[in-house]
């Protein structure tokens, strides 16, 4: 629009001067290496300083982006890892802990055992009794026998026989004295066992339940903490963006008073030399005053 506005005030100041002078043709031409007055303007360092700032944010946006992306997805796998290690972390301790409770479980099995025995060995019967008294006095009459001095040896070899014999016999009897006991303890035992078993149960269902839920917490309060993470990230890059549309707009504000500045140094410069056409190229064929230095010389004061 700026470049129609020259032609139509151009086009303006031909159609006056033809009024003037009667349709003469002998025009005035100029011509003007737009790229160059532009380049010598004095604020092309000024404009190329705004352009150089404007380009190393973009630079470090782009990096901010590739830092950004690497550092998520380091805090994903570092997430992951600490969420690893404290799940063996909590496996290790309901492990020993569950080992300390059974320890202490095992030590009442053993009092509750000990205390059973002796229950089961009180609980002999006077038959029991008896017939063991009854294999001790035996035994203690045939041993006395067997010591004396004076027995042939066809005595002692028979007296030696019904010892072995009646110890045989008497240790028949405490074997079946003692599965009955050991029944006995059994029984006493069992409910005390499953007792036991119970307590263990409900403590390990206790313990995973304590150690889902601190390993859910642990996880919530981690996910919670990297979901902040995105949002941040592209605060910082809402942040550099608005920060590259302000320097943006320096740019395009210093792009045109660049032009702005040209355009008044032409039409000045036509309008006192009565340029009626004034060309931003060389055209082919057409005789044209260059006045670029001029309008480069125009510029400078303008400072």
């Amino acid at each position: 629009m700026r470049w129609l506005t020259i032609f139509i005030m151009i086009v303006a100041m031909l159609t006056s001067a033809c009024g003037i002078h009667g349709g003469a043709t002998d025009d005035k031409i100029a011509v003007v290496d737009w790229d160059k007055v532009l380049a010598a303007h004095p604020k092309q360092e000024q404009l190329k300083a705004a352009k150089d700032a404007y380009d190393a944010l973009v630079f470090n946006r782009r990096n901010q982006v590739v830092t950004g992306k690497t550092q998520l997805a380091a805090l994903a796998r570092l997430q992951q890892l600490k969420q690893n290690s404290k799940q063996n972390f909590l496996a290790a301790d309901f492990n020993t802990r569950l080992a300390e409770r059974e320890t202490v479980e095992q030590d009442k099995l053993r009092a509750a055992y000990r205390d059973a025995l002796t229950k089961a060995q009180a609980s002999l019967t006077q038959d029991e009794q008896r017939q063991a008294d009854e294999y001790k006095l035996k035994l203690f009459n045939l041993r006395l026998r067997y010591e004396s001095l004076h027995l042939k040896n066809a005595e002692r070899a028979k007296l030696k026989a019904e010892i072995d014999q009646l110890e045989a016999a008497r240790n028949a009897f405490r074997y079946k004295l003692v599965q009955r006991q050991q029944a006995e303890v059994a029984r006493i035992m069992e409910p005390q066992r499953a007792a036991a078993r119970e307590r263990m149960q409900a403590y390990a269902e206790e313990l995973h339940a304590q150690m889902r839920s601190e390993m859910q917490q642990g996880v919530a309060k981690d996910a919670a903490a990297f979901a902040q993470t995105p949002d941040q990230f592209k605060d910082l890059l809402a942040s550099v963006d608005k920060e590259l549309d302000n320097r943006q707009q320096l740019v395009d504000k210093l792009q045109d008073a660049m032009k702005k500045d040209v355009e008044s140094a032409v039409m000045k410069l036509a309008k006192s030399r009565h340029y009626t056409v004034v060309f931003h190229k060389y055209r082919v064929n057409v005789k044209a005053d260059d006045i670029t230095q001029d309008v480069i010389s125009e510029l400078k004061n303008m400072k």
